[in-house]
């Protein structure tokens, strides 16, 4: 059982987008409330990162400040959690089918159909609490039917070692719903 886990920890991150790019969440200001799950995006000499707000705050003065290779540092920095551009912050969960097809002729002369070709398809869904307004969960904004975008998906969360996969995906259908706790959109994808 050494694959099994507690349903934590998966991640999906979007980049690109055309025709509709992955915004850039707002930059980092000292003094701004945040609220959990405000997504920014700081940038300190020439290095920049991104994060979300995991706990309530004003921002101090210095108190995010951009590091090597996407860390996060300063005084807030215990309030937020480090996370790559386009990241789904919202995400309720993903999935993803992969099918072979394979196309065949018939011939009256032959005793067997003729194997004319093989088709390998992967389809899947990203599953989001609708959260796309300014500040929060900025990269929904290019959840839309017909964009495509580079798509990641961690199933194990991200870090070294860790499994994920790639690809170019497009938006193929959106679905949602009304309900009386979290309100989520269904987005179907094929790669």
């Amino acid at each position: 059982m050494g694959n099994r886990v507690n349903g934590r920890g998966g991640y999906a991150s979007i980049t690109g987008g055309s025709p509709t790019a992955v915004p850039e969440p707002a930059v980092w200001t000292q003094g701004e409330p945040y609220t959990l799950d405000d997504v920014v995006k700081v940038t300190t000499n020439a290095k920049t990162s991104y994060a979300r707000c995991v706990l309530p705050h004003t921002a101090a003065a210095a108190g995010l400040t951009a590091g090597a290779a996407g860390a996060i540092a300063g005084a807030d920095a215990a309030k937020w959690k480090e996370i790559e551009q386009g990241t789904l912050v919202a995400l309720r969960n993903w999935s993803y089918q992969t099918s072979e097809a394979t196309e065949t002729e018939t011939y009256v002369i032959e005793a067997a159909d003729r194997t004319v070709g093989t088709s390998v398809t992967t389809t899947g869904q990203l599953v989001v609490a609708d959260d796309d307004a300014d500040g929060a969960d900025v990269a929904q904004q290019a959840l839309a039917v017909g964009n495509e975008f580079a798509l990641k998906l961690y199933p194990k969360g991200k870090g070294t070692g860790l499994p994920q996969w790639t690809g170019t995906a497009r938006i193929t259908e959106e679905s949602g719903a009304f309900a009386t706790n979290v309100l989520e959109r269904t987005f179907a994808f094929s790669i």
